[in-house]
């Protein structure tokens, strides 16, 4: 990784100089606000980095709002927007007394940036680090975005139960947002587990609450969830009503996250009904938006789509094209 850039605005040399008490305000309603309104979240933290400190150099307001822009770019799939703005917030709060919980929300958008890298020794190294620098601090949203990371890595490792227990242990502090989320975690669990209806039931809950919660965050991975479960019970039509709703969601949120499994999911259905072009087509946007992203193990399941439907489509030379990808995608994976 590169030396941090300073955190800065362009417009940082005309901006009124800031008040850490100004600052503070509305760094605090930007990270309070993260789950029900993505955009205004973002304005507010961007509001923060415009403003002209007294001496010029990153302090802790533009930090706090640096780790705000960080959150909201690991949601949305922006894995190196989140590098950049939790490596410059990192170095900044590292030095910062009183800066426990912060210091480990970024410790947790790391995780889950290795996580989605596929590294889970540096996932988990990330959450170590958290946990040591929450220390006894309470901060329960902060202690449940680790306890969530600790369990993909836990999943990762086929350790399903202890998985589930430790979101289990997360769900026990959660109040407010927290709660869909949760659910989120339990019902993608259950859901590669084989575990339909404990899926399917957690992912109501994760769905039925973001609605309730307005947590514009999680409703698009809920209602993937959901279309998941119901693809694989067979309930169809039901599957593609969520996934129309979840792709207006995310893509009016810019949440391209969400639209992975969300075409993925589309692409499933329009494949095992035979619709073979209509797959084709939600594969290769899929994969593209993989790429762009560099989310390897979305790269992995969308390149063994697309192999498969132009063989299925008798495309012959791309299917072989789509294979030897797939090759390259598994072999670097594996280096």
């Amino acid at each position: 990784m590169q030396p941090p850039r300073p955190i800065a605005h362009p417009d940082a040399i005309t901006a009124p100089t800031a008040s850490p008490v100004h600052a503070g305000i509305i760094n605090r309603k930007a990270w309070a606000m993260r789950w029900e309104d993505r955009a205004e979240s973002l304005r507010l933290a961007r509001e923060v980095l415009s403003l002209r400190t007294q001496d010029e150099r990153p302090g802790p307001s533009a930090a706090l709002a640096a780790r705000t822009i960080a959150w909201q770019a690991r949601w949305r799939g922006d894995l190196d927007g989140a590098a950049d703005f939790g490596a410059r917030a990192l170095e900044v709060l590292a030095e910062t007394p009183r800066m426990a919980g912060p210091l480990a929300d970024l410790h947790a958008i790391f995780a889950d940036l290795y996580l989605a890298r596929g590294r889970s020794d540096l996932a988990r190294a990330s959450v170590e680090g958290g946990f040591a620098a929450l220390g006894a601090e309470e901060a329960p949203e902060t202690r449940i975005d680790l306890l969530c990371a600790q369990a993909r890595i836990l999943e990762r490792s086929r350790h399903v139960k202890e998985a589930a227990d430790t979101l289990m242990n997360a769900m026990s502090i959660a109040a407010g947002p927290e709660i869909p989320r949760v659910h989120h975690e339990l019902a993608r669990l259950y859901e590669a587990d084989g575990r339909l209806q404990e899926a399917l039931s957690h992912a109501m809950r994760a769905l039925s609450g973001a609605r309730a919660q307005a947590n514009r965050v999680i409703l698009p991975h809920a209602l993937a969830s959901v279309a998941a479960c119901h693809r694989q019970s067979e309930a169809t039509d039901r599957a593609r009503t969520y996934i129309a709703e979840g792709l207006e969601i995310a893509e009016a949120e810019g949440d391209r996250r969400a639209e992975l499994n969300l075409l993925y999911q589309r692409a499933l259905i329009d494949a095992e009904a035979g619709a073979s072009g209509e797959a084709l087509e939600a594969a290769q946007k899929g994969a593209l938006i993989a790429a762009e992203l560099t989310f390897p193990r979305w790269a992995r399941r969308f390149g063994r789509l697309l192999a498969e439907t132009h063989e299925t489509l008798g495309n012959t030379a791309e299917a072989l094209r789509a294979y030897k990808h797939l090759y390259h995608l598994v072999e670097d994976d594996r280096s």
